[in-house]
């Protein structure tokens, strides 16, 4: 596709079998933004899918501004995300979005004109979670975001205890691509079951943006849709919660980020620790130990605050 003018932004979308699941429906939803012209575009890479993604991809192709690519062979979910933004971006800005992410038109150019406005190089967003059945009464967010401009430290810790600790939610980021290709080396493919390979968009983003003014909102622009993980499974949240979040949480403070900046996602993380070892011992109904466990790992990382325990204990007599 040849542009007149350089693309502004770029929507990334790594997937894989996303045909069977809701690449569609979030394609559908996305493509009216190509019609604004050549300052936004949207890229998907295919990580080999086996079903019929290829055949879907294709029948999009018409659309000026949209590209894809697909993998000879599936190269993971890491390495599809780095071959995005090193190979198939080349815009000023990116903006990776979930393959069952619904994002609405309206929602780009509010934080394309943010964006232009204020020349940061990091924004985060807040996000819904929506049942799929309910998509169709999904209405679109109006131009009423209010967007602020802070450290990255606030920027990630703005909104944590909704659910994105760290900014790990891939879709809520977005982000100059300079910084992040230049940093896109840290990762080593070692295979190893890591935090940095569960969230590598995490890790590439702290390293990228810890010291330069970054943008954020509550606001909920973006609508993944609810469906089962892997790592929504009891024993892989419990890994991520009690082992990888504050394995983040030793990394930030390592380059530079201070504690106090991070008092939400501090809390979030006890709660997380919380919540996981407490399914685990449902699903499992194995010895309290494993959430006594838990527990404890919460209060080796990040320290926690006794009113903060009231907290947590209210909301579980709530449930």
């Amino acid at each position: 596709m040849n542009h007149s003018t350089p693309v502004f932004l770029t929507i990334a979308i790594p997937t894989y079998n996303g045909a069977s699941s809701y690449l569609k429906v979030v394609l559908d939803f996305l493509i009216p933004i190509l019609q604004d012209g050549n300052e936004v575009e949207i890229v998907v890479s295919d990580n080999c899918s086996s079903d019929d993604t290829p055949n879907l991809l294709s029948g999009y192709a018409k659309f000026q501004g949209f590209r894809y690519f697909r993998q000879k062979s599936n190269i993971g979910f890491k390495n599809n995300m780095l071959f995005l933004i090193n190979n198939l971006v080349q815009s000023e800005y990116c903006w990776f979005l979930g393959d069952d992410d619904i994002l609405f038109p309206n929602v780009v150019r509010q934080v394309v004109s943010f964006l232009r406005k204020s020349k940061v190089d990091f924004v985060k967003i807040g996000y819904e979670r929506i049942e799929a059945e309910k998509i169709r009464f999904l209405q679109e967010p109006q131009n009423n975001s209010l967007f602020q401009v802070g450290s990255y430290a606030r920027a990630i810790d703005y909104g944590s205890f909704d659910g994105n600790a760290f900014a790990t939610f891939m879709s809520s980021s977005i982000f100059r691509v300079g910084p992040f290709v230049k940093n896109s080396k840290f990762f080593a493919d070692d295979g190893k079951d890591a935090y940095y390979n569960t969230f590598p968009n995490a890790y590439l983003l702290a390293k990228s943006f810890s010291s330069l003014q970054c943008g954020y909102t509550g606001e909920r622009l973006v609508f993944p849709i609810i469906r089962n993980k892997d790592w929504a499974k009891p024993d892989r949240l419990y890994k991520i919660t009690s082992v990888y979040l504050p394995e983040f949480y030793d990394f930030l403070i390592s380059i530079g980020l201070k504690r106090n900046e991070l008092k939400n996602t501090r809390k979030r993380i006890l709660f997380l620790n919380i919540e996981s070892g407490v399914i685990r011992l449902k699903e499992r109904k194995k010895v309290a130990g494993l959430f006594w466990e838990s527990l404890l790992k919460s209060f080796a990382y990040p320290s926690v605050y006794i009113k903060f325990f009231k907290e947590v204990l209210c909301h579980f007599i709530k449930r």
